[in-house]
This record gives structure tokens, C-alpha cells and sequence, in this order.
């Protein structure tokens, strides 16, 4: 079964500007036959390419467990014994990678294949491990559960954007829902985040009518008792909207966490950790009343960045279920600083983070996921009744 992790982010600016300063000076690098040079004529020859590049790019050695030398040593004599011109054997090579790589924290990597045996496969380890929690929490369109039930009178709920972004190739699905709870409680919920560049870029007329509204009602409308940020169901999206969200809600830069990436061949070869900042919108301004973030199991990547800055904010609560755990941030150059993406031997693709993250708190949560303050589980069976227990106890908690 193919699967697509729909969670693309982007460096910070700051982070941008650091790497490259740290880039500039770094050591030489020791030569190393890149994954993408193997020819891949066997498919040992498909394994070296594999963990070379794993070795090489992979930007969370310093905190995984798996022992890659280890792997090498059982996994190579059994890829030696495989014919690459054997459907069967090309088979039991995918079984083979989705096992060493089942332990590896990187929730953002994806393992796909541009072998014709194997073109509609592909493997994350992330996604394996949620399978074997109970539940597993499928992509929920809240919108279709909230709707007039929550809302007073008038609320906001628009059909998803399909929108192209970054380099034009990829598309992803835009939508927004706000409204007012209880006279007093504003709510935003938001599917993936492309808000700024459907809004600035694609000038979506459907979109920024929503996001109007809910800036209208935090700005200028009647007084706000609390504000309902619902990132369930987010998979993530472009750093762009860090400043252009969570900005709303401050007036001075703040620090969200730090970053580093690989600047050496070594597997522990890393640049300065460097701070990522989150700095106010134009227009922005403080928020005197407590913010509430819905967050469940498919809160991924830089939707989990966003409830993380939100809860640096004073008087931020975070409700439902502990986040994905896809920290580490993206970049379009493949392997550009020695880290990230790559293609091994014309046999498959590795997705794989760019940039160690680490939270302001000094905790790195990849592979975890960011706890909640208060865990309220989905409810499978209130969600079909039309009833959602996470917004209610959000609610519940801005009413006390």
C-alpha cells in the first residue's frame, strides 16, 4: 500500500541565514561516493547505496537507538543472496528494508521506489508503529462533525483548496473553518498550512474571506474570552505560516526551539544548534485572554511546530491526544548540507528531515510527539453521533 505523508516544511529565515554561515567555514568533507552514484546492476549493490546514504544524510544519529553498523553486518549477506531480475527477490528486498528500518525516529521518512516491481510501494516507519497503537486514528474533516452545533449564529467552513505549492509539483487540500462559540470563544481550525501563500500568493477569494473573519473577530470584534486553535487532523505545511499564525498572538520576537543540520559526512558531524524565531505579524496584537490548542494523533510536522510556539504564549492549554512526532524540518536540495533527502542505485527515494529540531523547552519530541495538558482521547463513536468530547472539554475549560 503506498503511503503519503502529506507534511512538507520549510527552513525558518533565521535558520536559513545561520546554515549558510555555518556551511561556508565547515571543514572539507571527506569524499564519499553519493547513494545516487551506485549503479544498482544487484541489489547488494542497492543495500551499500541505501546505507551509505542513511549514514551519511540521516540527521538524527545523535538520538536514535538503531545501530546502523549492526544493521549493515545482518542485513548485507541477506540482500547479497536476492537476483535483482527476480520479482520475488525484489519483493523480499522491500520486506527486507521495512524491517531496518522499522526502529528509526525520523517520523518524517518515507521510503519509495522507482524499481517497476516495487513503483506502488513504499515504507514509513512512523506509520508502522501508529498502526500498532489501538486506535489508529484515522484523517478526520472535523467540519463535518462541528458544524451549527457548536456555532452561534454565523460561522465559516469553506470546501478545501486545492492549491499547488513550493516547486508547483506538489498539491495539497486548504481549508479553514472559524467561528464564535458561546458569544464569547473564537474558533480557527485549519486542514494544512498553505494559509499565507493561498491567501498572498494564489489570492483565493474563498480563503481570505474565512481568515478575515476570524482576524475581524479577534481584532476588532466583541470581546474574546478565550480563542480555540484546533490543529487536528493538520498535517503540516510551509514555516511561512509560523509568522503569519501563531504571529497574530504576539508582539515581540519569541524563540520556538533550535535547529541544526549535518555539515560533514560523519554521523555526528552538526552545525551549531541555531535558534528559530517566531516574530509578530503586522498587526498583531497582545492577547489578553487564554488560548486553547486541539491537538490528536495526525497533528503532524508543522502543525506539531505551531502548538508548540503557541504553547511558549502565556495562558496556552493544550487538549487531546500527544501529536505525531514529525519534528525535523524539510528541504527542497537533496542532501545540499550533507543531510536529507536522497536517491539510492536508480532503485528507490529516500524522504527523509533535513534539520534536527529542538523544542524551547530543550526536549526534542521527534519520534514522541508533543504531550497534551489534558489528554482527551477521539471518541469514534461520539464523532459519528454528530458530538465532539475534545472540543467540548476545550470549551469547558474557557467557560470555567
Amino acid at each position: 500500500m503506498k503511503y503519503a505523508l502529506s507534511a512538507r516544511t520549510w527552513c525558518f529565515y533565521a535558520v536559513l541565514v545561520a546554515t549558510v554561515l555555518a556551511s561556508s567555514c565547515r571543514k572539507d568533507l571527506t569524499a564519499i561516493k553519493p547513494a545516487d552514484q551506485y549503479a544498482g546492476t544487484d541489489l547488494s549493490q542497492v543495500f551499500d547505496a541505501f546505507w551509505s546514504g542513511m549514514n551519511t544524510n540521516y540527521v538524527f544519529w545523535s538520538i536514535d537507538t538503531v545501530d546502523w553498523d549492526a544493521k549493515y553486518k545482518y542485513y548485507k549477506p541477506l540482500f547479497a543472496r536476492l537476483n535483482i531480475n527476480n520479482t520475488a527477490d525484489v519483493l523480499r528486498a522491500f520486506q527486507l528494508f521495512s524491517e531496518m528500518d522499522s526502529g528509526l525516529v525520523d517520523s518524517h521518512l518515507r521510503i519509495s521506489f522507482t524499481n517497476p516491481v516495487l513503483a506502488d510501494t513504499a515504507f514509513s516507519p512512523a506509520v508502522a508503529r501508529k498502526k500498532n497503537i489501538s486506535p489508529y486514528l484515522p484523517f478526520t474533516y472535523f467540519s463535518k462533525v462541528i458544524g451549527p452545533k457548536y456555532f452561534d449564529s454565523y460561522y465559516w467552513a469553506d470546501t478545501p483548496v486545492v492549491t499547488s505549492i513550493a516547486d508547483k509539483k506538489d498539491t495539497a487540500n486548504m481549508g479553514l473553518m472559524t467561528g464564535v462559540i458561546q458569544k464569547h470563544i473564537l474558533y480557527l481550525h485549519i486542514t494544512q498550512f498553505f494559509l499565507r501563500h493561498v491567501i498572498v500568493d494564489q489570492h483565493s477569494a474563498i480563503i481570505s474571506k474565512g481568515w478575515d473573519l476570524f482576524l475581524s473577530n479577534l481584532h476588532t470584534g466583541a470581546a474574546v474570552n478565550g480563542v480555540i486553535i484546533d490543529l487536528r487532523s493538520n498535517t503540516g505545511g510551509l514555516s511561512e505560516d509560523m509568522n503569519f499564525i501563531t504571529g497574530q498572538f504576539i508582539t515581540q520576537p519569541m524563540i520556538l526551539g533550535y535547529t541544526r543540520e549535518k555539515n560533514g559526512n560523519g554521523r555526528l558531524d552538526y552545525t551549531p544548534w541555531a535558534n528559530a524565531i517566531v516574530t509578530p505579524d503586522p498587526g498583531a496584537k497582545a492577547l489578553a485572554s487564554p488560548i486553547v490548542v486541539l491537538t490528536d494523533q495526525r497533528t503532524v510536522s508543522m502543525a506539531e511546530h505551531t502548538t508548540m510556539a503557541l504553547k511558549r504564549i502565556p495562558g496556552t492549554y493544550i487538549i487531546g491526544d500527544t501529536t505525531w512526532g514529525a519534528n525535523g524540518l524539510l528541504n527542497t536540495n537533496d542532501g545540499l548540507y550533507g543531510g536529507g533527502q536522497f536517491s539510492f542505485a536508480n532503485f528507490g527515494y529516500c524522504y527523509t528531515s533535513s534539520v534536527q529540531f529542538k523544542c524551547w523547552d530543550g526536549k526534542i519530541y521527534e519520534g514522541k510527539g508533543f504531550p497534551p495538558d489534558k489528554y482527551v482521547p477521539y471518541n469514534k463513536d461520539s464523532v459519528n453521533a454528530g458530538t465532539d468530547v475534545q472540543l467540548t472539554a476545550a470549551i469547558h475549560y474557557l467557560e470555567q
